[in-house]
């Protein structure tokens, strides 16, 4: 379950007609790139003021994905200064922004004469990664005169081919022999640095640096330090936040992608029985299918829709730089950093093909920020990082960079925004990264309250009791972890036979919190492999939480010939069914009759029959 997209190339060297990217607000771009051209007018600007390799590079990959050509001279400037200094560079966060400034001359030059420093600093990324899958601010010991002299020797316009420059190549066989016969250290590292390591070797892997070994720790990485509020934080035990949530993402897709690639076509299983409804759909193709990856892929759900919510929840003032820091929303690192999490956000949506997380348009949420900050003379400032920096990272959200176009064509399709999924049932559900959401009890459960509406048309069906075997079950998921609980729901989700459906509606009977609201979207999505005439029964069973379930199946399948069932639940006496049975309507009509959420009874009667009238109105 993944996704993400876009690209755009340069090949001549006129600038190109007012920018880059369709649909970016050129005016704040083009007055960005007026402040750079100013900036790094002469080649001193790139010495001056304290600044960077990594910060100038940064700068640059701003102005090369907004179009700005090669031989503009302060881009020159810039051109000629990293490349000189990538042979002394030592540091994750200068080394990843030097790969992907350089990947991108590659590519808007249409050259590969820039492949072997690429190739030279992925290898030391490569090095630099720790036991943990992750990086610190390190990645290489310094370089000494000597050393440098040598490679600018050797790589300066050096042919440039897929394989590794011999010198490079060298280089890359010590550094595997070192870690083959000590291993990688143990420091554990931090997602921030992790972030931009992960993705700049990604991007280092294009031009011939091994590194699956790296993507597959990089992904047990995000996969065992996943936050039960749904993301990943800064250091491992502290709570999430927003911008290492899109470090987790990035990660996650990176290891995803690496094996697609890799991926052999799997054998067909044997055809299933034409009566089992579990696996002969009606609409295969708007059915969840089962997979072996379901941790992963609830992981990457919540976190996007997590996401999503604290966009939704957060207001940016745009009188400061503090609107990012809304405690409520997602613990967030230090004050002034809103155009660093902005970014972030930009990557993963470019990385999985997102339009929205959880509905919030992200490009509309970060956008308005961006373009309400920019200084007059064309730069961004924060409270942390330079206004070079900040610039350079309001300019790539603005033209929707991205910088691993191969990764997004694989993960292209395999994940969708899993709040335009839920249909809205469950309007006002706290937060997924809620920091100060209690713990889900293990047991002690908690029945529906019972509804204020009197009548209602009868169930079938007595009321079921659990056979020992489900009971059984039932209490061993309860009594699971809360890291655990993911994977062990997804697999009852995925498994044949009605007892899993049974474990699926207890557990969302007598569990709480995000518990309970798992164990109903995987029932929902179970629900969907059932048959038009299965779920009409279900709809009218006795089991609230089975009726719910069946009316949200019918909404996802969007199941047509279920709006008359849907309409006679409205008045049903769970206000739980009668708001899955509302949210579907809405979702396969596009109307909204009501009722109201706390409707009375007459009310919802009142609501059924306007329903019932347009029903009837539109089979004329």
């Amino acid at each position: 379950m993944f996704r993400r997209i876009l690209i755009g190339v340069v090949c001549s060297f006129p600038i190109n007609p007012m920018y880059a990217i369709d649909g970016a607000p050129k005016g704040a771009v083009e007055k960005g790139v007026k402040y750079f051209q100013k900036y790094f007018a002469t080649p001193e600007a790139c010495v001056k003021d304290d600044i960077k390799t990594g910060e100038v590079a940064l700068c640059g990959l701003a102005m090369l994905e907004a179009g700005v050509p090669p031989n503009d001279p302060a881009l020159t400037n810039i051109i000629n200064f990293v490349r000189k200094k990538a042979a002394t560079e030592t540091q994750t966060y200068h080394i990843a922004t030097c790969i992907l400034f350089l990947d991108k001359l590659c590519e808007v030059t249409n050259s590969t004469a820039d492949r072997p420093w690429i190739q030279l600093l992925g290898v030391r990324l490569y090095a630099g990664m720790n036991a943990a899958g992750g990086w610190s601010y390190a990645s290489w010991a310094p370089v000494s005169v000597a050393e440098e002299k040598a490679w600018i020797a050797a790589l300066t316009n050096a042919k440039a081919t897929d394989k590794l420059h011999p010198e490079v190549a060298k280089l890359h066989a010590v550094v595997a022999q070192t870690l083959q016969a000590r291993g990688r250290n143990n420091d554990l590292g931090d997602n921030s640095n992790t972030q931009f390591g992960a993705v700049a070797l990604w991007v280092a892997s294009r031009h011939g640096v091994p590194a699956k070994d790296a993507f597959a720790l990089i992904e047990r990485r995000y996969l065992n330090s996943w936050h039960k509020d749904g993301g990943w934080s800064y250091n491992p035990g502290e709570l999430p936040t927003m911008p290492m949530t899109c470090a987790g993402l990035i990660g996650l897709a990176i290891g995803e992608a690496s094996r697609v690639a890799d991926a052999k076509p799997e054998k067909p299983e044997a055809a299933p029985a034409k009566d089992d409804p579990f696996f002969n759909p009606k609409k295969p193709a708007e059915v969840r299918k089962p997979t072996a990856n379901a941790a992963r892929a609830d992981m990457v759900a919540r976190a996007i829709l997590g996401l999503g919510q604290a966009m939704s929840a957060t207001k940016i003032d745009a009188g400061s730089d503090h609107g990012l820091a809304n405690q409520k929303i997602l613990p967030y690192t230090g004050t002034g950093n809103a155009y660093y999490l902005i970014w972030s956000v930009e990557r993963v949506a470019v990385a999985y093909g997102l339009d929205t997380f959880a509905e919030v348009d992200w490009y509309h949420w970060g956008s308005n920020y961006i373009l309400s900050m920019q200084n007059q003379d064309g730069s961004w400032s924060g409270l942390v990082y330079s206004d070079r920096v900040n610039t350079a990272f309001a300019m790539l959200f603005l033209l929707k960079a991205n910088s691993y176009r191969d990764l997004t064509g694989k993960m292209a399709g395999r994940v969708k925004d899993p709040g335009v999924k839920e249909l809205r049932a469950t309007p006002g559900s706290k937060p997924l990264f809620d920091p100060n959401a209690k713990p889900t009890p293990a047991t002690a459960p908690k029945p529906e309250a019972p509804s204020t509406v009197g009548s209602f048309p009868a169930t079938t069906g007595p009321a079921t009791k659990p056979t020992g075997a489900v009971e059984t079950t039932v209490q061993q998921l309860i009594a699971a972890k809360e890291l655990e609980w993911p994977a062990k729901l997804a697999a009852v989700r995925d498994a044949k036979g009605s007892e899993s459906t049974e474990i699926l509606v207890q557990l969302a009977t007598i569990t709480e919190g995000d518990r309970r609201k798992l164990a109903r979207e995987y029932l929902a999505e179970r629900l969907t492999r059932m048959t038009a005439k299965s779920l009409q029964t279900m709809i009218q069973g006795i089991e609230p939480e089975l009726r719910r379930g069946a009316c949200l199946a019918c909404g996802m399948k969007e199941l047509d010939e279920s709006i008359p069932w849907l309409i006679g639940r409205l008045s049903d006496p769970s206000d739980n069914v009668a708001k899955a049975a509302l949210a579907s309507l809405k979702s396969l009509s596009g109307k909204d009759f009501g009722p109201e959420p706390g409707a009375n009874e007459e009310a919802r009667l009142k609501a059924a029959a306007a329903w019932r009238a347009w029903y009837e109105m539109r089979g004329k």
